[in-house]
């Protein structure tokens, strides 16, 4: 079992790193329903190569390209050496499950450890056949309606 202050952090410091406050109402809306179901957290966790600039750029210039230029899962939870990719979207849609499918190529062709088990796309409301399509994809589509930031 996690412990309480722990749990709380990591909930506070991914809603946190959220981007859009609708997706860090997500984040902490699902984290407070499924963090004790894993022992631990990344968020805006880059994956994918970045864009390499040419032999004038500065130091300081590959580092802002390598940063900037890559992909970021939204949120990363491990348990028992594996990894599940969860993305928060506002609307789910099938760009939406592209999108985390995608992540998860990019997580094994770099290889980044451990391997991915689940990719989940959580979301407020989603396109009416979204859940049967995405599980077709091998996704699992979570809505948490209503969660208001």
């Amino acid at each position: 079992m996690m412990d309480s202050q722990r749990k709380a952090y990591l909930i506070e410091a991914a809603a946190e790193a959220q981007p859009y406050p609708p997706e860090a109402a997500l984040a902490k809306a699902w984290l407070e329903a499924n963090l004790e179901s894993y022992t631990w957290l990344e968020w805006q966790k880059h994956v994918g190569p970045s864009v390499k600039l040419g032999p004038d750029a500065t130091d300081t210039m590959r580092a802002i390209a390598e940063q900037a230029s890559r992909k970021r899962v939204d949120l990363v939870a491990y348990n028992l050496g594996m990894a599940t990719l969860i993305e928060l979207k506002t609307h789910v849609d099938f760009a939406a499950v592209r999108q985390v499918a995608a992540y998860a190529d990019l997580w094994r062709i770099a290889p980044i450890k451990p391997p991915v088990v689940a990719l989940v796309v959580v979301g407020r409301t989603g396109d009416a056949d979204i859940k049967e399509t995405a599980a077709a994809q091998g996704v699992t589509v979570e809505l948490l309606s209503p969660v208001l930031p």
